[in-house]
């Protein structure tokens, strides 16, 4: 997007379980992100899919849609008198086995060759700021607006 997180506000219910508040977490969450550019999105999670792992994405934007990501395992519908069928990816580990598989190629040949990877301590910094201030405003029920302290860091 070219543009920098400003504010969020968290939302989010137990909706399915029980134990989720004794970990002060949810199992259904919002979070509401504005933009320096003026753009919003938001980011939803849910705990609760009993059919498979479910993860997708998309971008509207204001001259179209992009959306990314797919249920089916393969991408293979059976259609019978019955109805269709396709199978569901069951799992994270599943889903994500070939991007686990390149992220750690990336990390070794970065260390072989001694060089920065493509993510960043400072990226993982800035997300992790945004997950805290999403989890404020969650506790609070007030919008926060993101200050970037690992933006001072020099790498």
């Amino acid at each position: 997007m070219g543009a920098e997180i400003t504010a969020v506000s968290g939302h989010g219910r137990v909706l399915k379980h029980a134990f989720m508040p004794g970990c002060h977490d949810v199992d259904q969450a919002l979070t509401y992100m504005e933009f320096d550019s003026g753009a919003a999105g938001d980011a939803e999670a849910s705990r609760n899919s009993s059919y498979g792992h479910d993860i997708r994405a998309e971008i509207i934007g204001t001259d179209g849609c992009i959306s990314i990501g797919a249920l089916r395992n393969p991408a293979v519908t059976v259609r019978t008198g019955q109805g269709s069928s396709y199978n569901i990816i069951p799992d994270f580990q599943a889903r994500f086995h070939e991007a686990y598989c390149l992220e750690m190629q990336h990390f070794a040949k970065c260390v072989r060759n001694k060089t920065k990877p493509i993510v960043t301590e400072v990226d993982a910094a800035v997300n992790l700021e945004i997950a805290l201030a999403a989890t404020e405003s969650w506790s609070t029920g007030k919008t926060v607006k993101i200050q970037y302290q690992t933006k001072q860091l020099t790498v």
